[in-house]
């Protein structure tokens, strides 16, 4: 049983990354899992002690909860989490939280029974990020403010065959998954509502013609401008931001190494932190996103206004996007 002071957490979707939130909210403390829900019953084997496992979401629903963390196939996010909302629970909803603008609005609406939807990016809560915005904020008058990012997100989820991966079927495309991810990294930096985008290409690839590649540029305040590229072919997982300041120095956030290197204006490197001995960046990530939770803080990404407006910047890329071979 939950203690007083617990959270009472219901996580639905015990796939890939549902099995990295359950490893993480097993070890926060001031959130307990009460119940589980997936509609394998093989998976109940992941069931801890103690722990209700549903294969049909009405009985979980009806299970007493604080919170549900969605964790089920992407373009069923909104659907669960709607779901629980309109039995009552709040949803803390993996990115992307909606993959339309009907569907935003539908989650973003008051609801009637009092449940709130929660965003959660959990790129936001890497260690280097974290790290790098609390720094800045505290030491970064002397760099003055970001006037340029590029941000590469890289994932191995296509097969030379040009097959998506088994682990990647729930997730749709690079942008929606890995496009909007990136976003909430740049988010901790840049204020979102001055992003704009300017122009995209896409590809596609296989029978099913799934984007795999997407890259994008943006401009934000009087000067700034940013690119964001996500790619799925390339064999390999790798992730990194650079951010560059207008008096000449640049910060890289290896989000794959979770190391910060700043190199000054006459092009000095100096590696600021290195958390590579600190634990799987995955796992990290989910336990910086459920301790926050669990604490009544989020990412800046997390925000309200922010979480609407990054699914916004999301939906305005694909739409304009332009397909090349």
């Amino acid at each position: 049983m939950a203690g007083a002071d617990e959270m009472r957490v219901g996580l639905i979707g015990l796939g890939h990354i549902g099995k990295v939130h359950l490893a993480a909210l097993e070890r926060v403390s001031g959130l307990r899992v009460v119940a589980l829900c997936d509609r394998d019953r093989a998976l109940a084997a992941l069931a801890p002690p103690g722990v209700a496992f549903f294969d049909a979401v009405e009985p979980f629903f009806d299970t007493p909860l604080d919170t549900v963390v969605v964790a089920t196939p992407n373009d069923t996010h909104a659907e669960v989490a709607l779901a629980a909302m309109a039995r009552g629970h709040s949803v803390l909803v993996e990115k992307p939280a909606a993959r339309s603008r009907a569907e935003l609005e539908a989650l973003m609406a008051p609801s009637s029974t009092g449940a709130r939807v929660h965003f959660a990016f959990h790129a936001a809560h890497g260690r280097e990020v974290e790290w790098a915005r609390l720094w800045l904020a505290a030491e970064g008058a002397a760099l003055d403010e970001p006037v340029e990012f590029d941000c590469a997100f890289t994932d191995p989820y296509v097969t030379t065959m040009g097959e998506l991966v088994p682990a990647a079927v729930s997730l749709g495309d690079c942008w929606s998954d890995s496009g909007i991810n990136a976003l909430s990294v740049v988010a901790a930096f840049v204020d979102a509502r001055r992003l704009k985008p300017e122009s995209a290409d896409l590809r596609r690839r296989g029978p099913s013609g799934v984007t795999v590649e997407v890259e994008a540029r943006f401009t934000f305040g009087d000067t700034g401008r940013g690119k964001i590229l996500t790619r799925w072919t390339q064999g390999i997982n790798h992730k990194q931001t650079r951010l560059g300041f207008s008096r000449g120095a640049s910060l890289l956030l290896d989000h794959s190494r979770q190391k910060i290197e700043l190199t000054d204006p006459a092009g000095e490197r100096l590696v600021l932190a290195d958390f590579a001995t600190s634990g799987e960046r995955l796992l990290n990530h989910y336990l910086g996103l459920f301790t926050a939770f669990a604490e009544g803080r989020c990412a800046p990404a997390e925000e309200p206004a922010t979480g609407r407006r990054l699914h916004e910047l999301m939906f305005a890329v694909a739409a304009t996007a332009r397909p090349t071979a």
